[in-house]
């Protein structure tokens, strides 16, 4: 059985891996790094990784070349800094979770002990869907 759950922000669907010894954290910790990188702004996230997204789109001819299509990618993302925020988002999250050495010598605490998530996965849901499961949230809490 899958134990694998998700938490939304604006139109951001956070996967939360399966293994996770402490979602609270995740969840906080995800949280916090929006707020870093894209000042609480849902909207602005949800647009700063659907340009992420699109830059890693590969037309047809250069995807029979991998040169030619991380080439491309490299070029489009070159080109979107809503995509480059992504990017950087993404690595920052990432690395909120590694265990590792900084240049200056001091160890980074990993922000749960002895885990390492694999690829963290979020998804932009598409605006209707959004706005319907927003709604529906609001329903519940006013009863």
């Amino acid at each position: 059985m899958d134990n694998t759950a998700t938490f939304n922000i604006g139109r951001l669907s956070v996967k939360i891996p399966a293994d996770c010894p402490d979602r609270s954290v995740f969840e906080n910790v995800v949280r916090d790094e929006l707020q870093s990188t894209f000042g609480g702004d849902a909207a602005r996230a949800a647009f700063a990784k659907s340009e992420f997204d699109r830059c890693m789109e590969v037309p047809e001819p250069f995807i029979q070349n991998p040169h030619a299509a991380d080439y491309y990618r490299h070029a489009q993302l070159e080109m979107s800094p809503a995509g480059q925020q992504w990017h950087a988002f993404k690595d920052n999250l990432q690395g909120r979770f590694l265990d590792y050495r900084r240049d200056d010598g001091t160890v980074h605490e990993p922000a749960i002990l002895g885990w390492e998530p694999g690829e963290i996965r979020i998804a932009v849901r598409p605006i209707a869907k959004a706005q319907k499961i927003e709604r529906g949230a609001g329903q519940e809490r006013e009863r």
